[in-house]
């Protein structure tokens, strides 16, 4: 299988990509909730608005259902929480720019 790589690495939406393998694959919303046995697709289109996130037990089905790596989802999946927790971070401890009077 083809490995699956954000076009850009620094700029890595998770919920995004789940909603474009998703398409890719030719699914709707409602046929991945049927097939990791969910009751409703709001789980779903929950998980492609960044409301929530897949818990890691469905990845390998979610790889299988979008026909990619299991390890290249993973490393995606960890490179956006990365991404999230460093931007978290970095405003918390940035320092307010110095407005200078003229």
């Amino acid at each position: 299988m083809k490995k699956v790589v954000p076009k850009n690495e620094l700029d890595i939406n998770f919920p995004s990509l789940l909603r474009s393998l998703r398409i890719k694959a030719g699914l709707s919303q409602g046929d991945v909730q049927k097939a990791l046995g969910y009751r409703s697709s709001q789980f779903i289109s929950n998980w492609e608005r960044a409301l929530a996130m897949p818990p890691a037990e469905v990845f390998a089905k979610l790889a299988d259902l979008y026909k990619i790596p299991l390890d290249s989802f993973i490393e995606i999946y960890i490179q956006y929480r990365v991404q999230g927790l460093e931007n978290e971070i970095r405003s918390k401890f940035s320092k307010p720019a110095i407005k200078i009077a003229a």
